[in-house]
């Protein structure tokens, strides 16, 4: 029989360097090399470098109050927000955590324990003794939790505490998951992420598993992705990987109700964002206020083109029309505006001038997006009564389009082509 091999002096020293790194250091240098890697297969020694960073990152000040709630609400983060605007059965409001974790310290001697035993481990170094004392407050605090209450608690926070306790009495059955599915982490902006066959699949799998071995309900795994998605009405394909993988109980399409009621939320949302903005640009017509309609209504287009070219709305019919009632509002206000943002066009064009490279032009800009616009409702096909008014304006355009500015000579001219071919694109005009 073999013995065991010898160590390595060298991975010792590794280990012992990203023992001393400050937390903060280790946070940026875990999260740069998650970055560097991406989805890249890794090593076990990369492996290990990174979970070590993750355990050193979350020990700022770890002998510090609360220093274990927050290696605790690790497993809450792909759930929490910040504002009290976002509030929604789907998440949980970081304003939460505190009351909830003040109260479950009150109420149990042992959780307290926890916390110093935790607090010894770190300071001693002892990586084994330190996740032995988190495993522990976890068990701890799932019972606690259950039966908590707190005086004067506001009707959100009641129903955060909810929330945490059917997480923290299924941790084991959600952290896999979320492993599983690679989503972890806080929630930040600017950080969205899209949908893949990956994700897909790997939702519908944990999904099963969840409903079948465990009491979570299986829907948290799906706000889980959904609460960091780009465009959170692509979650409607996230129910019809359940629904084609089979293996689901016959009233799976009930259940996963509150993800289908979301996704259509959030378009529906986005829709009365758009309408409200394109009756603002056209009451007072600045240029800041056009561009923003053009930009929040394409994008409400091109989310409803999204929706029934890649779900269809066969199976969604009766969430569709309880939840689309804003295309009709945005329509009847594209059709007010049309003239409004033909005009911005036409107006840019009459009075077209050269400007010099690196100077801000907010009249092209706000062309431009009317044109995106303009382009959007042209795309949108049959149904919605604009062929023929988007045809009259694309007409007159092509006919201004056609025409070169007196002040388009010598180096101008090439700006004017490039200002030309932008407006065509995004007109989807053919002048070739």
């Amino acid at each position: 029989m073999r013995g065991e091999p010898a160590p390595d002096p060298r991975r010792q020293q590794l280990v012992e360097l990203l023992d001393r790194l400050p937390a903060d250091k280790a946070e940026k240098l875990r999260d740069l090399l998650r970055s560097q890697v991406g989805d890249q297969p890794i090593s076990p020694l990369l492996s290990d470098i990174i979970h070590r960073l993750a355990l050193r990152a979350g020990d700022a000040g770890e002998d510090q109050p609360n220093a274990l709630m927050r290696r605790i609400c690790i497993l809450f983060e792909p759930f929490l927000m910040s504002s009290p605007d976002q509030a929604a059965d789907w998440v949980i409001l970081r304003s939460s955590l505190l009351p909830w974790w003040g109260a479950a310290m009150a109420a149990s001697a042992p959780l307290r324990r926890c916390e110093e035993s935790f607090i010894q481990a770190v300071q001693a170094r002892q990586p084994a003794a330190i996740e032995q004392a988190v495993d522990a407050a976890y068990e701890r605090l799932a019972a606690t939790t259950q039966s908590l209450a707190i005086r004067g608690a506001s009707a959100g926070l009641r129903q955060d505490l909810r929330k945490i306790a059917a997480l923290l009495a299924n941790r084991r059955a959600l952290g896999t998951a979320l492993a599983a599915i690679e989503i972890g982490g806080p929630v930040k902006p600017g950080q969205e992420i899209e949908l893949d066959i990956a994700l897909i699949d790997g939702f519908a799998a944990q999904y099963r598993n969840l409903a079948q071995h465990s009491t979570l309900d299986p829907l948290w795994l799906g706000h889980a992705i959904m609460n960091r998605l780009a465009r959170p009405w692509t979650g409607l394909q996230l129910v019809q990987a359940v629904l084609a993988g089979g293996a689901v109980t016959p009233l799976a399409l009930s259940e996963l109700a509150p993800l289908t009621n979301r996704a259509f939320l959030h378009l529906a949302q986005l829709g009365r964002s758009a309408e409200a903005q394109l009756r603002r640009a056209g009451k007072n017509r600045h240029a800041i206020e056009i561009a923003r309609a053009a930009t929040v209504t394409e994008r409400y287009f091109a989310g409803l083109d999204e929706v029934i070219s890649l779900c269809g709305l066969d199976g969604f019919s009766r969430h569709a029309q309880a939840r689309l009632t804003e295309r009709d509002g945005v329509i009847a206000a594209v059709a007010e505006t049309l003239g409004l943002f033909e005009g911005v066009i036409s107006g840019f064009l009459r009075h077209w001038a050269p400007r010099p490279p690196d100077q801000d032009d907010p009249e092209l800009s706000a062309a431009l997006d009317a044109a995106a616009l303009l382009g959007a409702v042209k795309a949108l096909g049959p149904g919605y009564s604009f062929e023929r008014p988007v045809a009259a304006i694309a007409a007159r355009l092509a006919e201004a389009l056609g025409q070169t500015p007196a002040a388009a000579t010598g180096s101008a001219l090439r700006q004017w082509s490039q200002h030309r071919a932008g407006l065509t694109h995004h007109l989807r005009l053919d002048l070739a």
